[in-house]
């Protein structure tokens, strides 16, 4: 089983995170109070993905706030959770996938309107089909997480993760998770969607 960390550690790793989610969350609320309060602002497609991406933003912060306390009482510092709210938050968290996948989509939607006014008309044409679309894989995949019970404590929050942390068929048993080593998982539903939105907004 890892090392656990000291005590101090865990401090720092438990309070370290709220001050920037405080940050994010009230950047974000203005970033959306900009775009609603402006007519014009709220006619643009590009300031309506920012207003959901903001969305989004303000409600990670909201989770990355919320931190050990969700984490199953007694196993960190400031931990005051169960396994239903770990398992809450890894979910909510997991979701969270779609502020890169919308990031993603502004790319798109700068490419297309610099380079083909009939596209940029369709794809107008389909906003709502398109909101609904970003949605998708974050959603999925945090279902699939919490079926197979991936979401667990992972440093100062719960995301993927086995539990007990190193957990599997050539260390000692899982009681949650066990079925998909946690680095497989890690990379089938965060790394590998991630680096493929960050290829794709590089590339247009």
């Amino acid at each position: 089983m890892p090392e656990r960390l000291t005590l101090a550690q865990e401090q720092v790793l438990a309070i370290a995170p709220k001050p920037s989610a405080v940050i994010s969350f009230f950047a974000s609320l203005y970033i959306i109070a900009t775009v609603l309060t402006n007519v014009e602002k709220r006619k643009k497609m590009y300031h309506r993905l920012m207003t959901a991406l903001s969305f989004h933003s303000a409600l990670q912060s909201v989770w990355f706030f919320w931190g050990t306390w969700a984490i199953p009482e007694g196993l960190v510092y400031l931990s005051a959770g169960t396994t239903t709210t770990c398992t809450a938050q890894g979910f909510l968290i997991q979701f969270s996938l779609v502020i890169p996948t919308y990031y993603s989509s502004l790319s798109v939607f700068a490419y297309f309107t610099m380079h083909s006014t009939a596209m940029n008309e369709a794809i107008h044409r389909v906003e709502p089909l398109v909101h609904g679309l970003l949605h998708v894989f974050p959603l999925a995949s945090s279902i699939a997480l919490q079926q197979i019970e991936m979401l667990n404590p992972n440093g100062p929050w719960c995301w993927i993760e086995s539990f007990p942390p190193g957990c599997g068929k050539d260390t000692y048993p899982c009681v949650r998770g066990g079925g998909m080593s946690a680095e497989v998982a890690m990379w089938a539903f965060a790394g590998a969607p991630f680096f493929f939105m960050l290829f794709l907004s590089t590339v247009t």
